[in-house]
């Protein structure tokens, strides 16, 4: 017997117990089915799922896979993989190596034309020289120079001052000769133009504190506590124990020397420094004068350059 709904007119179904599944309206007593449960109404049975037909399909394939001849294909498919790994690696490598930092290393060869090595300061030229690499004077000899001389230097080779600087005369000469074997190792030396007269003063540090001072042929020789100044000029000499004592400014608190104190290195052959433009003719003066080839390929160097000071290793 069909069941109409009373109010939409329109058929009912087994699933239209207590409600019009079409208007959702409640049915009338007579028309609900109050005997039925929900067993009744849907029968429900399981379906085969996606997982079930995934396990069947790979029961099915695993057995094909591993299979001798397979299991061959793919440890050789491994082995070829891990091959190109490795040579692309090395590969890698030799392209784009790694950046290895190197730390300093001896200098064996001297030569002028040789180049500066990257833990050096540019302003470092090396020459083969007589002179042996020494510890500088520099800071306890830059005390007693004052502080607007023209030209500046420190080098090493007591026993080379005479041939370097034999054309000052018999008396310089003299001195250095008598006294080499006392004066050390390191020394100074700077030049000043003094009312129109070019000057030199030098400045060692003698082993022997019971060195006799005494002049040579109008070379004054004095001995300011631990050095020994050595100068033809009395106002240079002068100016020499103001500055040691403080009474003037010394060479340390020059701007233009201050500015390239932290470049000079701790021992080396030679430093010379121009402060001006009157210490670049007294450069050119020396090198006229010398006799000494060292000493002319020392300020040549200086000279191509092109700098205010020289660095000698």
């Amino acid at each position: 017997m069909k069941r109409i709904c009373p109010f939409c007119k329109l058929e009912l179904h087994r699933n239209d117990i207590y409600f019009c599944s079409k208007c959702g309206s409640v049915l009338p007593e007579n028309l609900q089915l109050k005997d039925y449960s929900p067993r009744d109404v849907y029968e429900i049975k399981p379906k085969v799922g996606v997982g079930s037909a995934v396990k069947k399909s790979v029961e099915k394939t695993i057995p094909k896979i591993l299979t001798f001849a397979n299991l061959k294909i793919f440890l050789a498919l491994s082995v070829v993989l891990v091959g190109l790994t490795v040579c692309f690696y090395y590969l890698t490598m030799q392209v784009f190596p790694k950046k290895v930092e190197e730390g300093p290393v001896k200098q064996t060869s001297q030569s002028v034309n040789t180049q500066t090595k990257e833990t050096d300061n540019k302003n470092t030229v090396y020459l083969e020289t007589s002179i042996v690499n020494g510890p500088f004077v520099d800071k306890k000899a830059a005390e007693f120079v004052p502080y607007d001389v023209d030209l500046y230097a420190n080098f090493n080779g007591v026993d080379l001052v005479e041939s370097y600087f034999g054309f000052l005369g018999i008396g310089f000469s003299s001195f250095v000769i008598d006294n080499a074997k006392d004066l050390g190792t390191s020394y100074s030396f700077f030049a000043k133009n003094t009312e129109g007269v070019n000057s030199m003063v030098f400045i060692f540090f003698p082993t022997n504190p019971d060195l006799k001072i005494k002049d040579y042929a109008g070379w004054k020789i004095q001995k300011i506590e631990d050095a020994l100044v050595v100068s033809e000029s009395q106002i240079l000499m002068t100016e020499v124990t103001s500055s040691k004592d403080g009474l003037t400014k010394s060479l340390g608190l020059n701007p233009n020397f201050a500015s390239i104190k932290p470049s000079i290195p701790v021992e080396g052959k030679a430093f010379l420094m121009t402060l001006n433009s009157t210490g670049k003719e007294t450069l050119n003066l020396l090198l006229a004068k010398t006799s000494s080839k060292e000493l002319k390929s020392i300020i040549e160097a200086f000279r191509r350059l092109g700098s205010n000071y020289l660095i000698v290793k």
